[in-house]
């Protein structure tokens, strides 16, 4: 039923990373709990998202990339979660989480999913399809008059042929790299200043961010469905555009692009 396609992403600049350290942030993301509410009041407003009978999928991905997120918090703490409170932390009952956490200083700082196995950084799958459909968009807008039931029709039309046709083998990419660190063996954030216009007014907040640097690879296998309008020219015009626009956070100010290897396997 699917065609199968094994790409190699190549950084060219460096990545930062998106996932929230801070525990209570981190609360927020695991347990949803305002699209948990519409679901238990009888479906009101289902109609918002179409996705939202999905829960128990989404509970399960969301429980995982939470597992994930817990062990690059062990590394960069050297503190080591028993099996009871690993579990409770993914089930959102954070109070001894916070509690471990608060003298750390995580306010607005994100880290990458980490690979307990391999001890290196990774990317969720999510990113990868974000990522094309950011592509799609970018694209789309630069081709005239093509033709009705086409990729190249509109933006809505090929976002939702990728999010129907297309998936990744394996929900976490793991990159062949570590991150960068200070002589002292500790991750050496990336600290900018961010600007934002808010009811108050102009604020400024700083934000860091764990780094991959430059010439780290990303291997992975993407499966599509065969007779899929999504062919394996359309791929290769997504891809390309990591030349412009990457993967990660202030990904528009050059962050994160790279160059990539597509070829199609039996």
């Amino acid at each position: 039923m699917f065609d199968k396609y094994e790409v190699k992403l190549v950084l060219t600049r460096d990545q930062l990373a998106t996932n929230p350290c801070d525990p209570n942030v981190m609360d927020t993301h695991i347990l949803d709990r305002q699209r948990k509410l519409i679901l238990d009041n009888k479906g009101v407003n289902k109609e918002i998202n179409k996705y939202l009978d999905q829960l128990p999928i989404a509970i399960e991905k969301g429980e995982a990339e939470v597992d994930k997120l817990i062990d690059r918090l062990e590394e960069l703490t050297g503190y080591e979660f028993s099996p009871s409170e690993r579990k409770m932390a993914i089930k959102g009952e954070l109070e001894s989480l916070k509690e471990t956490f608060k003298e750390l200083d995580v306010k607005g700082t994100t880290v990458f999913f980490w690979d307990k196995e391999k001890n290196l950084p990774a990317i969720g799958d999510h990113m990868i399809y974000g990522f094309l459909k950011a592509a799609t968009e970018a694209i789309c807008r630069t081709v005239k008059g093509a033709k009705r039931g086409t990729v190249l029709q509109s933006c809505s039309y090929t976002q939702s042929i990728i999010n129907q046709h297309l998936k990744c083998e394996n929900q976490f990419i793991t990159f062949d790299t570590d991150v960068k660190r200070d002589e002292g063996g500790t991750s050496a954030f990336l600290q900018r200043s961010l600007r934002a216009m808010t009811a108050q007014g102009p604020r400024i907040s700083l934000a860091k961010s764990e780094v991959v640097p430059a010439g780290a690879r990303l291997q992975f296998t993407l499966k599509v469905m065969k007779g899929s309008p999504l062919t394996e020219e359309h791929l290769n015009n997504m891809f390309s555009y990591g030349e412009l626009v990457g993967l990660g956070q202030w990904r528009n100010a050059g962050f994160g692009q790279f160059s990539y290897e597509m070829m199609r396997v039996e």
